[in-house]
């Protein structure tokens, strides 16, 4: 077991040992009825829980411990994180601007757990154990996870990406277009709004670069051997630099704004824009942005060791990936 995952499993062994002494949470295998509570853990600032059957929300702060049962619901605010603990070390991590909602958390007669939620937003999900001891099934607006992978994220942004990326291992999942389900193999994702089938993706398994890869189209930096072409988080000069490409540079084509004065691409595991008159490009159907659209890339502020642990596959670290951590 490498650093990282020793730090996971001591995280989630606090979580459990905090929930158990001080909340009486019904956690695990030792349950005494088959209905059972996860634990949140809340490590970024801004999450509220919501009861079952309840109006008003509770905020949580950071480093709070809390049960988290059937029909409860989980928020994390502009830079809230929290992670969802089950037994033998599984585990879901959420991540800002999303919504979690537990709809059944039971034990089988036959030994395994039944686990049902519906995300809106981006979760990372870790299984240490048999995924086939789970019978498990995660809704989002456009699809279906009806079998999880060792670790797979989930992004649930309905007009944006409705994606699956496994790192390792193979989730099953459903949309009305695939009711038999498809399967997403370990470094690959599928996104159905651009592609049939899951496409293999290099590391960081982002959907960023998945999406860069189903609308496939290239272009070239042409600056004609000046410094470099600035890349701005926004389709306009005011926009501040996030980067710099350099003549001849291939880059992808994501977007494109209505006046076709700037094209978007990936950068890292977000999204920038580049003046189109100094690209060579010959491409039809981009998406199409409003004038002056800026972005809103993902961030996560002051995160821990274990959290990149989790993140890594999907955002690499902090060293390579300065858009991402702050």
């Amino acid at each position: 077991m490498n650093d990282g995952f020793v730090l996971i499993k001591r995280w989630f062994s606090l979580v459990a040992i905090v929930a158990l002494l001080g909340l009486g949470v019904t956690f695990g295998a030792h349950a005494q009825t088959s209905e059972l509570s996860a634990v949140v853990m809340v490590v970024g600032d801004g999450v509220t829980l919501l009861r079952a059957g309840a109006i008003n929300p509770l905020p949580l702060t950071v480093g709070s411990v809390a049960p988290f049962g059937a029909g409860d619901q989980l928020f994390t605010g502009v830079n809230g994180r929290a992670l969802i603990a089950f037994p033998d070390l599984n585990a879901v991590y959420l991540l800002p601007d999303s919504r979690y909602q537990l709809t059944a958390f039971t034990a089988l007669d036959d030994g395994r757990f039944r686990l049902e939620a519906v995300l809106d937003g981006i979760a990372v999900q870790t299984f240490s154990a048999d995924t086939a001891d789970w019978d498990y099934r995660l809704v989002t607006p456009g699809l279906t996870v009806i079998r999880p992978s060792e670790h797979f994220a989930v992004w649930a942004l309905p007009g944006r990406f409705e994606t699956v990326i496994s790192a390792v291992g193979v989730a099953l999942v459903v949309n009305e277009a695939s009711p038999d389900g498809v399967e997403v193999e370990a470094e690959t994702g599928w996104m159905p709004m651009y592609s049939e089938s899951p496409i293999s993706l290099e590391a960081p398994y982002h959907a960023v670069e998945l999406f860069a890869l189903a609308i496939n189209c290239q272009g070239t930096v042409s600056t004609g051997g000046t410094d470099g072409l600035r890349l701005r988080r926004g389709a306009a000069l005011d926009y501040p630099i996030v980067g710099t490409l350099d003549d001849g540079q291939a880059v992808y084509l994501v977007g494109i704004t209505q006046n076709g004065l700037w094209y978007r691409i990936p950068y890292l595991t977000g999204f920038g824009w580049l003046y189109s008159e100094l690209v060579a490009a010959d491409c039809a159907d981009l998406p199409v942005s409003p004038n002056l659209v800026g972005e809103a890339n993902e961030t996560v502020a002051g995160a821990s060791e274990a959290e990149i642990t989790l993140l890594t596959p999907f955002y690499g670290t902090p060293s390579d990936n300065s858009l991402f951590y702050r």
